[in-house]
């Protein structure tokens, strides 16, 4: 009778580590919040993800290191992208590369709207598979190339820059002025399919630099 409480303690010993989260796992879990905790898990576990590609360390956060991309037909944009050694796997889901894109545009006179994209590249035989075996992400088909989760908005910048629910999320439509929208996104763009986090409106540095750390100087 004495052995049952250790014998049943070693089961759930054992239980746990057997679906102890691997770094790949940690890392999407936190990328799929979009609000830049993903850098400091990959500072966390920089060796074992080193694996993919190389890395670079500031401070508490850490990045993979991107390589500028060519000018496209939109000169604003500007992307840069690290393509791994290995495909990243998470649940049979290979993803191929990570990559960033940003512009600003002019929204009046006096204002300039900015766009901010981050994410993992994979196949469209992967994209058609993932809502299935990476259910966790929550993500809902909006239209034929694009699934969301995780809408969230600052409704206005000079009131707070707490992100909170967007529970009127459009499609197509731009944030509103003073106001911040963010999301995690599965879409396809110029036959390329890519889990991306997205960051647009009029955003104060304070923002960017909690979302987004690896652009703080």
């Amino acid at each position: 009778m004495k052995l049952l409480p250790i014998l049943t303690f070693s089961c759930l010993f054992l239980a746990q580590a057997a679906h102890a989260a691997t770094p790949e796992e940690t890392f999407l879990t936190h990328f799929a919040r979009c609000d830049g905790s993903e850098f400091g898990v990959i500072k966390q576990y920089s060796k074992p993800l080193s694996q993919y590609a190389e890395i670079e360390t500031w401070g508490k956060v850490a990045a993979f290191k991107l390589t500028p991309q060519p000018e496209n037909e939109f000169p604003m944009l500007q992307s840069a992208a690290a393509t791994f050694k290995k495909p990243f796997i998470i649940n049979g889901i290979e993803f191929t590369s990570y990559y960033t894109k940003q512009m600003s545009l002019p929204f009046s006179e006096d204002d300039v709207m900015d766009f901010y994209y981050w994410g993992l590249t994979l196949s469209e035989e992967q994209a058609k598979q993932l809502p299935q075996k990476l259910p966790q992400l929550n993500l809902r088909h909006v239209d034929e190339i694009h699934s969301a989760a995780n809408e969230q908005i600052i409704a206005d910048t000079r009131k707070s820059l707490q992100f909170q629910p967007n529970h009127y999320a459009t499609a197509g439509t731009p944030p509103a002025k003073h106001s911040v929208e963010k999301l995690l996104m599965l879409s396809k763009e110029d036959n390329q399919y890519s889990l991306s986090c997205t960051m647009q409106g009029f955003i104060p540095n304070k923002v960017l630099h909690t979302i987004r750390p690896d652009l703080k100087d």
